[in-house]
């Protein structure tokens, strides 16, 4: 069993707005239909493998076991947010894995984007409902 770590508010906040930059960056990016499909992907990847990083740390931290009132199961809304970690991450994996077979193509490129931009929408309802957890919201 991993060893629970201790991170404060601040650390995860600024964790949080490293995550948006590189978000912002990425959307630039595929918005762009002249930036490099293999810098695109290689920031796709980065991306990915942060949001793996945080995801971690967050389990890890002992954040959410600390919102279950020390029972040994988490209560529901802790599942269901360790549950979209890994929804979270497999999205992302397959927009990777999807931008490495990017031809050039504007319709590829278009599609991508807007998975891209489901899975922020994903990103950003699942840190709002870890916010009000963690917060008593």
């Amino acid at each position: 069993m991993a060893k629970a770590m201790k991170i404060d508010s601040q650390e995860l906040a600024e964790e949080h707005c490293q995550l948006e930059a590189r978000i912002r960056d990425v959307a630039s990016l595929l918005s762009d239909r002249y930036s490099p499909v293999s810098l695109l992907t290689q920031r796709l990847a980065d991306l990915r493998d942060e949001i793996s990083a945080h995801f971690i740390l967050e389990e890890r931290s002992g954040v959410f076991g600390s919102q279950s009132g020390g029972a040994q199961r988490p209560d529901a809304r802790v599942q269901r947010l360790l549950q979209q970690h890994l929804q979270l991450y497999t999205n992302i994996t397959s927009i990777v894995d999807d931008a490495l077979m990017l031809s050039g193509s504007q319709i590829e490129r278009a599609s991508l984007l807007n998975r891209f931009e489901d899975f922020c929408e994903a990103l950003a309802q699942h840190d709002s409902e870890e916010h009000r957890l963690l917060h008593g919201c």
